[in-house]
């Protein structure tokens, strides 16, 4: 589970997951539109780097003001 998910932060990361998927595991990944920093870039690489990866964006149903809200 992540907060956010940025084509930067795949490109760190895609070796090792394909790596890890190669090996069997299962890489899920969970990030949310909290403050609408996730880019849809970011998400399609991480579905670029293997089909068997899942990723999913979190939606919240609307957003409120405030750090706890």
């Amino acid at each position: 589970m992540t907060s956010f998910v940025m084509q930067s932060g795949v490109r760190l990361l895609a070796l090792h997951l394909k790596d890890a998927i190669e090996r069997g595991a299962e890489v899920k990944v969970l990030a949310g539109d909290y403050l609408f920093v996730t880019q849809p870039e970011g998400l399609q690489a991480l579905r670029d780097i293997d089909p068997r990866l899942e990723a999913r964006l979190w939606e919240r149903k609307e957003q409120k003001q405030g750090p706890l809200q």
